[in-house]
């Protein structure tokens, strides 16, 4: 009779990877503001092509004659693959032989209940570890989860240099001196020229904790309070997110690894076809050949003498920006 136990559908690939998208989603800061274009892969690798576009005046020209011809775009390629993220569990018969229905007082626990629970745990893992990817992309490495090891310097791959860090003037206590408009200012020239000229629809700073504390409390900022048309700050004041100095402001919550250093703040353009990708390659399954990548896989197989399952959850990611040259970034200088 437990041989037929874990032999229903419920153990095939296509039941398990259904099983695991249908998990709670937890989503984080950056999936949820929706800047990552985001779409599966037949590949394990990407080919992104580079057209360095620019703009120029058109000459006056006699009518009738022939016109200037336009410059020709330099065009070049980059390669980039996907990352392997992979979970595995195991389902043994002694975890739901005679035990009982979490929040019930007589009822079993069932081997799709305890297959669900594995499932949910795999899949918050990957979940932290995409966004933590998401975090790499909108700062030009992604890094692997040892925190050293780079998965792609997307400065590297384009043959550019990282853009300064520039120092954000936090320390400037006179509300006159009108120095944190300035700096504002300065990101949002600074992102016009990185972008040549395409057009965004906003500038997002995702912010460390002490960088957002040292911004709500520069006396300048404050001082935007005695305007009538202030509401808006105040509002989002109690929040984690404001708008001021024609950037949107926004206290980045992480914890361990998948965070924004306290001290600095991360730029970025919304509203720019395909600047962020975020593309999933197939997982490495005979049946996923040559199909568009999932975000989530699962697959089981038996354990030895029909003990149990065993469980895996993949996803396969490649996320990266596709200008990087527009990946501004900041420092308080006021928090030693």
């Amino acid at each position: 009779m437990f041989n037929d136990v874990f032999k229903p559908d419920m153990f095939t690939t296509t039941s398990l990877t259904a099983a695991i998208i249908k998990q709670p989603f937890q989503p984080g800061l950056l999936d949820a503001l929706g800047i990552f274009s985001v779409s599966g892969m037949p590949t394990t690798s990407a080919a992104i092509e580079v057209m360095n576009g620019t703009l120029s005046l058109v000459p006056n020209s006699k009518r009738g004659a022939p016109g200037s011809t336009a410059a020709q775009d330099k065009r070049n390629g980059i390669q980039v693959a996907a990352a392997h993220l992979q979970r595995n569990d195991r389902l043994l018969a002694d975890e739901v032989m005679g035990v009982r229905q979490f929040g019930t007082d007589s009822q079993l626990l069932t081997v799709e209940a305890k297959r669900d629970e594995k499932l949910a745990k795999m899949r918050r893992d990957l979940e932290f570890t995409l966004e933590y990817h998401r975090l790499g992309a909108i700062q030009g490495i992604v890094l692997d989860s040892d925190g050293t090891t780079t998965i792609l310097n997307t400065f590297t791959a384009f043959g550019i240099t990282q853009p300064t860090e520039v120092d954000f003037d936090l320390s400037n206590a006179t509300p006159a001196s009108g120095a944190l408009e300035a700096s504002c200012i300065g990101i949002r020239q600074s992102m016009d020229a990185a972008l040549g000229g395409v057009p965004y629809t906003g500038i997002t700073a995702l912010c460390g904790d002490t960088f957002w504390t040292k911004f709500k409390q520069h006396p300048e900022f404050r001082a935007s309070y005695q305007y009538t048309d202030a509401g808006p700050i105040r509002e989002g004041l109690g929040n984690r997110s404001f708008y001021w100095g024609g950037i949107n402001w926004v206290n980045y919550r992480g914890y361990g690894s998948v965070a924004i250093g306290a001290t600095k703040a991360k730029f970025v353009a919304e509203g720019v076809p395909d600047l962020f990708l975020e593309r999933y390659a197939p997982a490495d399954y005979i049946d996923a050949v040559n199909s568009d990548g999932l975000e989530m896989y699962a697959s089981a197989e038996p354990l030895p003498h029909n003990k149990g399952m065993s469980l895996e959850a993949q996803t396969n990611p490649l996320m990266i920006c596709t200008r990087p040259e527009a990946l501004l970034r900041a420092k308080a200088t006021s928090a030693g």
